[in-house]
């Protein structure tokens, strides 16, 4: 069904086209969700979507609080699907997390949950099976209340905020894979040794490569539509002088994180993942994948239309609502358009991470800021920063003028104290990550021989999370929320997604209250699928027999990829079959003489950030062996083959120098070193050597995402220029 845009063109009709979808809520009565596939117009663009009661996005659901509310969900599509109601009281069987603690809905199946609305505010629904989040199977939930504890407002809108990719999710998977870094190309956001020349920070990012930390940016995809309530804008008409409207800003996205800004005066923060929060008057926020905020704006005028923008966390696109009946380029354009939105130095790496959560603890804790407007809010923070002499950049929290919200400035409304009665656990985690072979993981120490993270029923559970990675972290305990110690101390925030900033820790205190299993999960599509999640098990309990069974059956992660080289001195033919721990390779080499190498090999990484692997296989080399008879016109021609077995490992060394040592069945041995250099953004160099006299230099142009030119100088096959095909 074509997408239509019926409910976007003032505020009282959408909120009535709202009300009348959800009429039967009130008088709880069931809910019907059908999820089927379908194509959406966007931009003239047709996309392949999934549709939710035949449109995209999905429905706004709109509860009551303290209700119990039914749900029944049919699957139209052709595959299994499962739905998550984030924040929202669920039975483990409802909670979606297919193989953890539920089983997917089958095709034409029917499902049917119950939720207990015990908090009022905004939520958010999405799929949890394969791609079905990104290609619109989400959308926004309100619980309504009676009352709200510390704001007024005349009219609210739901905001919700979304992203797609043209490309399907394991073409994706394979394009970062293949560590070609196409979609930073596509951003133009490249990190190669012209743009760190470019920029002065090339000792900057060699003291990185050193500590194995990959210049990454703040996201390494690019996707192809920023979305708004399905569309890349909106405007709403009807706005009135004075009237204040509550937006419930919802993250349903797969890859973006967004900086959001309204144009027209500062937002005032009432509530944050479905809970209502001391007020605070902020410019900006970054609001991750899953997160959800509830803010109050007031409209200045009815003669112009105000930009809200949600702007790509790496500032690559955007997307706007504007508010008011006037033309958008009516007026003065300063209250129209936001103030950009800067975006953060991605070639700095103090930039990029910002400033320590712990370190930000202490400045928040000692930056008295009671009775202060926003400017003198920001001096006090900046004190409080050249005070501890901290070697960052405080303007990575507070740019330019804007006063970005920060986790340390949110306040609970009550005191939050944990129960210290209780038992209690230490919960050590770490997210890991290698961007070479953009495989992630979730270690910790507190594990069964499972690999499963282990906690039990009535324990206050203290987790410290580490992220290893060089990206922001949106983190989801399905089921529970998060006490997020802040610098408010016993006022500090319950969430249930906190978006940890690359190489960053916090801690979190969370009550362990449920039962079965639980899964811990970035809310980014890519990493999760690549392995960036654990579950949470609760000792004593097992799973389900069909809960199991459906673990048992779940897709293999393998994904192949490879390419093909033709050039006027060789042929080279690669190709990789790679699991979240292990790769299957085969290399070829030959030349026009039909003399080849070819190594192929079987290799299992031992640890959690795969920097180091075993692999056993073979080597063969050989090729056309003529033999000529002297006063004869007979030529005999054989062609022969020597293999050798192969035992090796392979470690990843600082500046990302890949180290291998292997030996043969005659006891032969070599040492070989090997590496790729980003020159330019569409130029790499790759390099090899070893201890056999053996070396190779090969200069790539890329031309389009699958070609490139290549330039070839190797020891035994000499110069050669020709081009390669990725598969």
């Amino acid at each position: 069904m074509i997408f239509t845009r019926i409910y976007m063109k003032n505020i009282a009709f959408y909120c009535c086209f709202l009300m009348f979808l959800t009429s039967g809520f009130a008088q709880n009565q069931p809910i019907q969700l059908t999820i089927s596939n379908g194509n959406t117009i966007i931009d003239r663009d047709t996309l392949q979507t999934i549709l939710i009661n035949n449109q995209f996005t999905g429905p706004t659901l709109r509860l009551t609080q303290n209700t119990a509310h039914k749900i029944n969900i049919t699957n139209k599509l052709k595959e299994p699907t499962s739905i998550h109601f984030v924040g929202l009281e669920l039975s483990p069987r409802d909670i979606g997390d297919v193989g953890i603690n539920s089983v997917a809905i089958a095709p034409g199946a029917t499902k049917t949950i119950q939720i207990k609305t015990d908090k009022a505010g905004s939520f958010i629904y999405y799929g949890t099976t394969k791609d079905h989040k990104q290609l619109g199977l989400y959308g926004a939930i309100v619980v309504e209340s009676s009352t709200y504890p510390n704001f007024s407002f005349e009219e609210e809108c739901v905001i919700l905020l979304s992203d797609f990719n043209k490309d399907a999710h394991q073409e994706v998977i394979k394009t970062l894979k293949r560590n070609s870094r196409w979609y930073d190309i596509k951003k133009k956001k490249t990190q190669t040794a012209f743009d760190y020349l470019y920029n002065e920070v090339t000792l900057d990012r060699i003291k990185n490569a050193f500590k194995r930390i990959p210049a990454i940016g703040l996201s390494e995809i690019k996707t192809d539509y920023q979305f708004i309530n399905g569309d890349t804008s909106m405007q709403i008409s009807g706005c009135k002088q004075g009237n204040k409207i509550l937006l419930r800003l919802i993250n349903a996205s797969s890859a973006t994180n967004y900086d959001v800004k309204f144009a027209a005066s500062d937002m005032l923060l009432t509530a944050v993942d479905g809970i209502a929060v001391d007020t605070q008057s902020v410019d900006r926020i970054l609001i991750g994948m899953g997160e959800t905020y509830d803010v109050l704006i007031e409209i200045p005028s009815d003669s112009l239309a105000y930009e809200f923008r949600a702007q790509a966390q790496d500032g690559y696109n955007y997307t706007s609502i504007f508010f008011g009946d006037s033309a958008q380029i009516h007026g003065d354009s300063s209250l129209i358009e936001p103030h950009n939105i800067s975006v953060q130095n991605i070639f700095k790496s103090s930039s990029l991470k910002g400033v320590a959560w712990n370190d930000e603890l202490e400045v928040y804790k000692n930056a008295d800021t009671t009775g202060m407007n926003k400017l003198q809010q920001m001096a006090a923070v900046r004190d409080q920063y050249k005070k501890k002499n901290e070697n960052v950049n405080a303007d990575s929290i507070l740019r330019e003028q804007d006063l970005v919200l920060n986790y340390h400035m949110i306040k609970a409304l009550d005191s939050s104290h944990i129960d210290t009665t209780k038992p209690s656990r230490e919960v050590k985690i770490k997210l890991h990550g290698n961007m070479q072979r953009y495989t992630f993981d979730v270690s910790s120490n507190q594990t069964d021989r499972n690999g499963r993270i282990k906690i039990a029923k009535g324990e206050n559970v203290k987790l410290i999370i580490k992220n290893k990675t060089p990206l922001y972290q949106p983190l989801h305990l399905s089921g529970h929320y998060f006490r997020t110690t802040n610098a408010q101390g016993k006022y500090s925030p319950y969430k249930h997604t906190i978006n940890i900033k690359p190489l960053d820790e916090v801690t979190l205190d969370v009550l362990a209250d449920k039962d079965k299993d639980y899964n811990l999960y970035t809310n980014q599509m890519f990493r999760k699928q690549t392995g960036l999640q654990n579950q949470v098990h609760y000792e004593g309990y097992t799973q389900d027999s069909d809960v199991a069974k459906a673990a048992s059956q779940q897709e293999s992660d393998r994904v192949n990829f490879g390419h093909i080289g033709l050039m006027y001195n060789m042929v080279d033919f690669f190709w990789t079959s790679a699991t979240h721990k292990t790769d299957f390779k085969v290399d070829f080499e030959s030349d026009y003489r039909f003399y080849f190498e070819t190594d192929i090999d079987y290799s299992y990484y031992v640890d959690k950030d795969q920097f180091l692997s075993l692999y056993a296989g073979a080597f063969i080399n050989g090729g056309d062996n003529r033999v000529y008879v002297i006063d004869s016109n007979d030529v005999t021609a054989s062609f022969k083959a020597s293999p050798k077995a192969v035992v090796g490992m392979r470690y990843t060394l600082p500046l990302f120098i890949n180290a291998e040592a292997r030996i043969n069945h005659d006891l032969d041995w070599r040492v070989e070193f090997s590496g790729k250099i980003p020159l330019m953004p569409y130029v790499n160099i790759f390099y090899r050597a070893n201890t056999d006299k053996e070396w190779q230099v090969m200069l790539e142009g890329r031309i389009i995402k699958r070609a490139s030119v290549m330039l070839n100088i190797d020891h035994l096959y000499g110069f050669g220029l020709g081009g390669t095909w990725k598969f």
